[in-house]
């Protein structure tokens, strides 16, 4: 018997890991699949559709895996939810700005699930900064699934300089 051939009816679908959307919302995915016969084609199918939910809104290092040795005989199938996060933030080039200004208005909180459409809004923001003259910002995964290190090259504007010149006349000095 292949796999693949094998079948049973779908009651529920549990998620773990999740903080971004709810339950509910990601139960939404997989509801025409609900009360239906299904394979482990149709489960692959629903763990593609909760990735995608995830990619298509941003956190583009996250993903869903259907948990392993799990018994689905009862007709309940649990999805692991990865939410993939910054693992550092390398920064260069501040000339004289403190790494404690930078970051924080690049991103807040390495423990939240990393979303590039905040990111680009905080990297906006931060370019009407001032100080701040260029951004350059490249994401490497990181060793760690689902982890992503940001290097960010910061060129700084030019800082207001004050001259002070002397202009002498011959004329009025006599």
């Amino acid at each position: 018997n292949n796999v693949e051939d094998l079948r049973f009816e779908l009651k529920n679908v549990l998620f773990e890991g999740n903080t971004v959307f709810t339950n509910e919302e990601l139960t939404k995915l997989a509801t025409p699949y609900i009360g239906q016969s299904v394979s482990v084609i149709e489960l692959e199918t629903i763990r593609y559709r909760l990735t995608q939910y995830y990619t298509e809104r941003g956190y583009f290092n996250s993903g869903v895996l259907i948990k392993p040795n799990q018994q689905i005989d009862t007709g309940t199938v649990i999805f692991e939810i990865h939410e993939g996060r910054l693992s550092k933030i390398r920064v260069s080039g501040t000339e004289r700005l403190s790494l404690d200004y930078i970051i924080p208005r690049v991103w807040r909180d390495l423990e939240q699930p990393f979303n590039t459409n905040v990111l680009k809004e905080n990297f906006s923001l931060l370019l009407r900064d001032p100080l701040i003259k260029y951004l350059n910002g490249q994401l490497i995964p990181d060793v760690d699934s689902g982890k992503a290190v940001l290097d960010l090259a910061v060129t700084r504007e030019q800082p207001y300089s004050f001259y002070l010149f002397m202009l002498t006349i011959p004329a009025l000095l006599q």
